[in-house]
């Protein structure tokens, strides 16, 4: 049994997107307290993953912030001279 970090290591994604995710992945709840341990099968979650391709997505997506401001031109850098002249 996998912890939700070992789950998110395995999938290349958060731990609170484990969290997120646990009943779809066939979460086993140790303990009927507010807060139970969430272990993970490894084998139920790959047959998870398979099941439902497209109604979990596992990977990261890159989405880039853009500037709602014009940004500031890049300038090239003066070489400075070497010798004190």
């Amino acid at each position: 049994m996998l912890t939700a970090a070992q789950v998110a290591a395995r999938l290349n994604v958060d731990r609170g997107w484990v969290y997120a995710h646990a009943a779809e992945l066939g979460v086993v709840r140790l303990g009927d307290g507010p807060r139970p341990r969430l272990r993970f099968d490894p084998a139920v979650v790959a047959q998870r993953l398979v099941a439902a391709p497209g109604r979990i997505s596992a990977g990261r997506t890159y989405m880039p912030e853009t500037a709602d401001v014009p940004l500031l031109p890049i300038k090239r850098s003066r070489r400075r001279r070497l010798g004190g002249e």
